[in-house]
């Protein structure tokens, strides 16, 4: 039985020697371990092998016993232009699929190198499948060499977003921005900016407010609505339809509260909106978290035909009209 295993993985290319008293790489193309070196290379006259002379060129030859590696809607451009031994060792190597190198490194040597040197690489950029994580190295039915469609790709693996994502479904909301895409806000492969957001947003949950740091929601909310501690109605749906009280500049700017200046305690988005999607109204999230003891503080907000209510959250119940 192991016989048959071993037979089998070296017939992919898989089979590990490092045990086997081979002094080699970890990796060995069958024929090579089996020497059946006229697989690939001509023979002259007494038998030997002629190491520049081959059996046919490549990717034909490595076709002989490979599935063919095209026919995709998008092919890798170094599929197309290359040999199958720039990335593959016809012999041995010491990592998986025979590569030439370490995946990252691999790519790198091609590609310009991404997700280095920024304050928060993606994780698979650092991972042992490095690009094939998230990319088909030889071809794909999807730009970029995805497996799917940009947001399927991501949700494979942010399992939480898509958990939120369907619950939303029914009576919540998914923020509209997800439709284009997840990259619309994040970088796929790093970012000097949290969650790996391609624009600004501060790190923690309390701050003085500055349009500056926001820029990922002001790409497309208008950042002078929060400025004003009164608004106007064009200016913000979230206000106080009596006093004229800008909401939103009361929680995320704050400003002088009962003598105090509160401005170094704003409050960011996130505190209370969702930025995925929710099972409430605007993007209201559920709970938020309090302190550093993994606490949290229940939301519920019922959206009125002139406004809101909140209850069950940092103040006793409350509603406005805009």
């Amino acid at each position: 039985m192991q016989a048959r295993i071993s037979f089998l993985l070296m017939a992919l290319g898989l089979f590990s020697v490092a045990n086997q008293g081979f002094a080699a790489g970890a990796f060995q193309h069958f024929p090579y371990l089996s020497n059946e070196c006229t697989q690939c290379h001509k023979a002259d006259a007494t038998g030997g092998v002629i190491s520049d002379q081959f059996t046919a060129e490549q990717p034909a030859l490595c076709y002989a016993c490979h599935d063919s590696m095209g026919g995709h809607k998008y092919q890798h451009e170094g599929f197309e232009s290359s040999k199958c031994t720039d990335c593959h060792n016809p012999h041995e190597s010491d990592q998986l699929h025979l590569l030439n190198a370490p995946v990252k490194q691999l790519c790198n040597s091609c590609h310009d190198k991404v997700g280095e040197d920024v304050k928060f690489p993606h994780k698979p950029v650092d991972s042992a499948r490095a690009c094939v994580t998230c990319h088909g190295p030889h071809g794909s039915e999807f730009p970029k060499l995805l497996p799917n469609e940009i947001n399927p790709t991501c949700l494979k693996c942010h399992a939480s977003v898509k958990a939120k994502m369907e619950a939303a479904v029914t009576g919540g909301t998914i923020h509209p921005a997800i439709a284009q895409g997840c990259q619309g806000c994040h970088s796929p492969h790093g970012s000097n900016n949290p969650k790996t957001l391609k624009r600004s947003f501060p790190e923690t949950r309390y701050t003085r407010f500055e349009v500056g740091q926001y820029q990922t929601c002001f790409e497309c909310h208008k950042g002078d609505n929060f400025l004003n501690k009164q608004a106007a109605k064009t200016e913000s749906r979230f206000k106080d339809q009596k006093s004229g009280k800008n909401l939103h500049f009361i929680h995320v700017v704050r400003g002088m509260e009962n003598g105090v200046d509160m401005s170094k305690s704003g409050r960011t988005c996130s505190f209370c909106h969702e930025p995925h999607a929710t099972t409430q109204q605007h993007l209201i999230r559920n709970a938020f978290p309090y302190g550093n003891a993994g606490f949290n503080i229940r939301i519920e907000y019922q959206k009125n035909a002139d406004g809101g209510t909140c209850t069950h959250s940092c103040h006793e119940a409350r509603s406005y009209k805009f």
